[in-house]
């Protein structure tokens, strides 16, 4: 009795020094205990008793009848063959299966370690509740106490690492609440409740330890996803206050050095900027629930949560295809991440996250198409959201990836590109496929694997350097211009030009030193494999739903086999084009990307000759593509600098790109202009602009006018139009032909 009493005064010590290295008896749950928390009295007289056994019976009815906190909001599997096999310890995870027999090995390594790693955390624990919620069959419940009492057998919460003793405090607290709050199961002993709480306090109180937190990156987040729903649902612990400081603290620190400024996660992966939203959008949206306000001080005042969540969760937004699925640049699976923005929209009532997730049926469309992403280096060219009478998953999409290469979860792809069109996807990145280092991880990290140009057949050099990209987007037209300059003698330029909506330009300009050999890979879906064929003289990709124009004097187009891998372990051959060239820069290479519905267009592509003042003093030419058909001509040219003056056939500009539409006469339709001033038409001036970087977009009665310093304008159209001054409308009047109007800037 004596030694009770001694540990009885040790529990009522404010803060304690707990044991987190071993997990032996269940009694030692009473140590986490605040006994004298509200309607816990029994559970107190009876272990002032020295009476364990009803002690422990108490506890077990307190948890199973309190009604002080809440939980919702998780969806459950129901996968009963897979419950079956897992009740026998039969577990494929990946995409491999082992049949441990009677007792699990939880130090098992098979296959690879994230194999051995997800097995620790356990994530079949949602199915068990799921197919119990429907069966109420006894033997889930029985299966899901003796594996957890296998594992606690270890004696190391922190065991394998510490990221996954956070997502296996998840799946414990969360089938915690199910199989003994919510659907009580009989099964459900006092012996064993308390032992999984004593476990689940150990738990939390390692993750609680400062050492056990890696501050930058996003096991930050996930060694926190249990203590988060510790803190949420046992507020009976002792160290309850001291958890719930901590992580609100550690919750404003993730939010803010896991996303750059512009919304894009730092890690450049779509699956691990979703999933630290969703551990911190979860706890957020349960404490509210239960009445949880933060215990943070601040000398200065915070901004409200909400704001921290509003940029990566538009981001994120931004960056779903069409098809409703996240491009797999980086380490990233083929997912659909789309229920987390839905509920991110009703929480916090943003209409255009909930049309997003629901492709269209419910909110309202976001505001802008296309969007840029500076920080994270992303940039997104869309043709619509599927409100302008094209079906939401058929509209046009391009991702421009001119990020960092240097986050663990980066692959070596600067400059490379994602496309989908009509519902199909054209151009593919390749997934992860493994975490393993070695020659299969190579491949898929590899700037082979992805769309962009190799030099001498090497990988990207891998070190951080900002993203260097400059981004102009209007009503009809995006266009963007990156630079990946980590080789020591050659740049790689890319621009891509967006003629919304129906294609895109892109210009490949290789600047500096040396003879060199260019690799150019367009690695295509392997749902096209074997429908894809290269058309006379070796310029022409012909497959389901685009066409490949490449325009570089003496290129080498051939077909390979590569791969794809939709998810971990998985993989798949998929055709690769692959474009090749040697020579010394400057080299400029255009490529054309024509996606159709059906029925492919007939045209003409060809690259034109351009008469630049930049040639005569030794810089890189300026680039001219043509794409005719019997009703339309379209007009491409670009220059590596504006403010020279340059001539294609019956043009002359000082723009760094034009685009201009002709109809079957010959009439001008459209145009566009990016940091130009002046666009001539056999002599006749189109447009004069005085300014300096101005950008133009002209179709139908719009105009689109963005730049610095406009002093002037002056404009020839038939009618007069509707004119967009960024992107605010002004009232503009007709005078003898001419449309005239200034803005003055103040200084």
């Amino acid at each position: 009795m004596l030694s009770r009493i001694i540990i009885q005064v040790a529990c009522l010590l404010w803060v304690p020094l707990l044991s987190l290295s071993a997990q032996t008896s269940s009694d030692e749950v009473f140590q986490h205990l605040n006994l004298d928390f509200p309607g816990m009295e029994k559970v107190k007289t009876a272990y002032q008793k020295d009476n364990l056994p009803e002690a422990r019976s108490e506890l077990l009815k307190y948890f199973q009848y309190r009604t002080n906190r809440k939980l919702d909001g998780f969806e459950f599997e129901y996968d009963r063959e897979k419950a079956d096999r897992n009740v026998k310890n039969i577990f494929r995870i990946k995409s491999s299966t082992h049949d441990f027999g009677d007792k699990i090995d939880w130090t098992l390594i098979h296959e690879d370690k994230e194999w051995q790693f997800s097995l620790n955390r356990m994530n079949w624990f949602s199915n068990y509740v799921g197919v119990y919620q429907q069966t109420k069959d006894e033997k889930y419940v029985y299966a899901w106490m003796e594996q957890i009492k296998s594992w606690i057998q270890l004696g190391n919460p922190g065991y394998p690492r510490t990221i996954d003793t956070g997502r296996r405090l998840q799946n414990w607290i969360i089938s915690y609440w199910m199989f003994v709050q919510d659907l009580k199961s009989p099964s459900v002993s006092p012996e064993f409740h308390a032992m999984i709480l004593q476990s689940i306090a150990e738990q939390a109180e390692f993750s609680y330890q400062p050492e056990n937190w890696r501050r930058y990156s996003n096991w930050g987040t996930f060694e926190n996803a249990g203590l988060s729903l510790a803190v949420i649902l046992f507020p009976e612990f002792r160290q309850y206050e001291l958890w719930n400081k901590e992580i609100w603290f550690r919750m404003r620190f993730q939010l803010e050095h896991s996303y750059h400024e512009d919304g894009m996660h730092v890690e450049v992966s779509p699956p691990y900027h979703a999933h630290e939203l969703e551990v911190w959008f979860d706890f957020v949206r349960l404490a509210k629930k239960n009445g949880i306000e933060s215990s943070l001080y601040s000398q200065i005042p915070l901004s409200p949560i909400e704001d921290s969540f509003l940029q990566p969760a538009k981001a994120l937004m931004n960056l779903y295809k069409p098809t409703g699925v996240v491009p797999q640049i980086g380490d990233t699976d083929e997912r659909d991440e789309r229920t987390v923005l839905y509920k991110w929209g009703k929480f916090w009532n943003w209409p255009d996250m909930i049309y997003v997730a629901t492709d269209g049926r419910e909110g309202n469309p976001p505001v802008e198409c296309s969007a840029a992403f500076p920080d994270g280096g992303y940039y997104v060219m869309r043709s619509g959201w599927g409100n302008n009478g094209i079906p939401y998953n058929e509209e046009l999409y391009l991702l421009f990836d001119c990020g960092s290469n240097e986050p663990w979860h980066a692959h070596y792809d600067m400059l490379n590109l994602v496309v989908t069109a009509y519902g199909q996807d054209l151009l593919k990145d390749p997934g992860r496929f493994t975490y393993n280092e070695g020659k299969e991880r190579d491949y898929f990290k590899s700037t082979a694997a992805h769309n962009t140009i190799v030099i001498d057949e090497q990988n990207q050099p891998r070190r951080y350097t900002p993203p260097e990209a400059q981004w102009h987007s209007l009503s009809k037209f995006d266009y963007v211009v990156g630079v990946q300059n980590s080789h020591p003698q050659v740049t790689h330029r890319r621009s891509v030009f967006f003629a919304k909506p129906d294609y895109w330009i892109v210009v490949d300009r290789l600047l500096g030193r040396g003879k060199h050999r260019y690799d150019q890979y367009w690695h295509l879906s392997d749902k096209i494999l074997g429908d894809v064929s290269m058309e006379p003289e070796g310029k022409y990709i012909a497959a389901p739903n685009f066409h490949l124009y490449s325009l570089l004097p003496d290129v080498n187009m051939s077909f390979e086999e590569g791969w794809l891998s939709y998810n971990y372990r998985h993989r798949v051959s998929a055709p690769v084009i692959r474009c090749s060239t040697r020579g010394e820069p400057p080299i400029t290479w255009a490529t054309v990307l024509y996606p159709f519905r059906i029925e492919a267009p007939m045209f003409n592509v060809e690259r034109l000759p351009v008469q630049s003042e930049s040639e005569k003093r030794g810089s890189s030419c300026g680039t001219a593509v043509r794409i005719s058909s019997i009703d339309r001509t379209d007009l491409f040219f670009e220059q590596e600098i504006s403010g020279h003056r340059c001539g294609v056939e019956d043009f002359e500009t000082d723009a760094r790109m034009a685009f201009v539409r002709f109809d079957g006469n010959r009439d001008i339709t459209e145009y566009q202009m990016v940091e130009g001033s002046c666009l001539k038409y056999r002599g006749r001036k189109i447009a004069s602009l005085l300014g300096s970087n101005v950008d133009i977009s002209v179709q139908n009665n719009r105009v689109d006018v963005e730049g610095e310093c406009i002093v002037s304008f002056q404009l020839m159209v038939q009618n007069t139009p509707e004119v967009f001054l960024d992107g605010q409308r002004i009232e503009v009047e007709r005078k003898d032909g001419t449309i005239s109007f200034s803005r003055i800037e103040e200084n």
